[in-house]
């Protein structure tokens, strides 16, 4: 998503609340709008909902140094059963569910592993835990001297409250599979396998 009000770029991860930072800056809802540079690079289907870092400094390059950039970071296990909670999965996830998430990710994002499509923590002027929403995005609007209320947050699309997401399950294996592919994006957000989510 690109602000050029506010002049600002989000870098937008899937099932990270995302949706409601996008409406309450552009006020429009992006599933379906497409860009002709993300077509031409194959990039999920043209889509611009879920750019990463690389894809942005490439079809908003006009803008991108001038700009302040901000994205959304969840804990992997936390993201993963977002995710399959939106597929209507339910009960204990096997590994071969995670593994078919994972190679639809690769595929619409081109990346290999999840830390490659935020990139670095330094890349941004602002990043919310998904963990404290609330208070981190408040906090990024008092940074950027954004007026609280003409940018009060509306969540969208929130389903972690369902009885079906509360149903789902990692298998051990199912975690084993989660944590190679977030090993480093781990490590660069500061999330541990450990935490209890």
């Amino acid at each position: 998503m690109i602000d050029h009000k506010n002049k600002i770029i989000f870098i937008h991860m899937e099932k990270t609340g995302g949706s409601s930072i996008e409406h309450v800056f552009t006020q429009k809802e992006h599933w379906g709008v497409t860009n002709r540079k993300l077509v031409e690079l194959d990039y999920d289907k043209g889509c611009i909902k879920h750019v990463s870092y690389d894809v942005a400094k490439v079809i908003y390059k006009d803008y991108f140094d001038e700009y302040k950039k901000i994205t959304i970071v969840r804990h992997p296990y936390s993201l993963f059963i977002s995710k399959l909670n939106w597929f209507y999965f339910s009960g204990e996830i096997k590994k071969e569910d995670i593994c078919k998430i994972i190679n639809n990710n690769n595929q619409r994002w081109k990346i290999k592993k999840l830390d490659e499509f935020l990139g670095s923590p330094e890349n941004y002027d602002y990043i919310i835990r998904f963990e404290n929403f609330k208070e981190d995005y408040e906090r990024m609007l008092e940074k950027f001297n954004l007026d609280k209320d003409s940018f009060k947050l509306i969540h969208l699309n929130k389903k972690s409250d369902t009885e079906n997401y509360q149903s789902i399950m990692l298998s051990y294996e199912a975690k084993r599979v989660i944590q190679n592919y977030c090993e480093k994006y781990n490590k660069r957000f500061n999330y541990n396998f450990n935490e209890i989510i």
